[in-house]
């Protein structure tokens, strides 16, 4: 089997850790059903916020409207707060990647949280091009994000392999025809990416 010619990395519990639960401990917010009932329609919200269909000044807006009883400034330092640091070793791995192969990012975010990871996770420095959902107007597993990332790597789509901790995103880019893995942990991506070719 040849090398991939472009590996492409999924942001959040792969680059980055992903914790929801942190939204709510920065507000210290006790109530459990408030938890419960407010948090779905931030999820909600949030979707719309990273197919593209919300500006951030909107979701600022709605999102202290939801929330309540919160400065603005309190309510945007909890929604960073989900993404609290890098994945331990990621920075590393991804830069022998990158030695061997092309890379990008591929996430389901939003203007928010990237710009908060361009400052605070440095393994993006290793990743040649970006394709964010609120970009390409669709969310994975949804088939258009898939054709966005195929039509702007000009590749075929068994050239390319693509990391993420969801199943359901992986299938999703199998059934474009991307080669996939499943996120597991640093040591069993490593192992993986050998299999797959790689010196790392």
């Amino acid at each position: 089997m040849s090398l991939p010619r472009v590996v492409l990395f999924d942001l959040g519990n792969v680059l980055v850790y992903l914790r929801l639960e942190r939204f709510w401990d920065t507000l210290h917010e006790p109530d459990a059903e408030r938890r419960q009932r407010i948090g779905h329609d931030l999820r909600e919200m949030g979707k719309v916020y990273e197919g593209g269909r919300m500006t951030t000044d909107e979701f600022r807006h709605e999102a202290l409207k939801i929330v309540g009883s919160r400065k603005a400034a309190d309510i945007e330092r909890a929604f960073l707060g989900v993404l609290p640091e890098p994945v331990e070793g990621m920075e590393e791995l991804v830069r022998k990647v990158a030695e061997q192969a092309s890379t990008a990012l591929v996430s389901n975010t939003n203007p928010l949280h990237f710009d908060h990871c361009l400052r605070t996770a440095p393994s993006l420095r290793h990743l040649r091009r970006f394709y964010l959902s609120y970009e390409l107007k669709a969310l994975k597993p949804d088939p258009a994000f898939y054709e966005g990332v195929v039509r702007g790597e000009r590749l075929e789509s068994s050239s390319m392999l693509f990391i993420d901790d969801l199943p359901e995103n992986i299938e999703g880019a199998r059934r474009a025809g991307v080669q996939g893995i499943v996120f597991r942990g640093i040591k069993e991506l490593t192992e993986d990416l050998r299999s797959a070719g790689f010196e790392v």
